[in-house]
């Protein structure tokens, strides 16, 4: 069985945050469960483009667990109203 659960709040204008939890059950042995859970900060610099950073800890069935920091960077661009192309 797999579940997912997250949760964002707005924290200011540009600036979220939020939580999310985990849990999977492995394709090829259904008895083997991962679970983990995640941090997550948001800020929008312009309607266009935002950054993330996400701390991510999963534990693992079979034994090891993974500390994961993200960081993303994410734009768009292209013909729009103001600017055609």
């Amino acid at each position: 069985m797999d579940c997912r659960c997250a949760i964002a709040r707005r924290l200011g204008r540009r600036w979220f945050a939020g939580a999310r939890l985990d849990r999977s059950d492995r394709a090829d042995e259904a008895t083997l469960r991962d679970k983990g859970g995640s941090v997550l900060l948001t800020y929008w610099p312009s309607e266009y483009s935002q950054i993330r950073g996400q701390y991510r800890r999963t534990t693992y069935a079979d034994g090891p667990t993974a500390n994961e920091f993200l960081f993303q960077f994410q734009f768009s661009i292209g013909a729009h109203g103001a600017h055609p192309f």
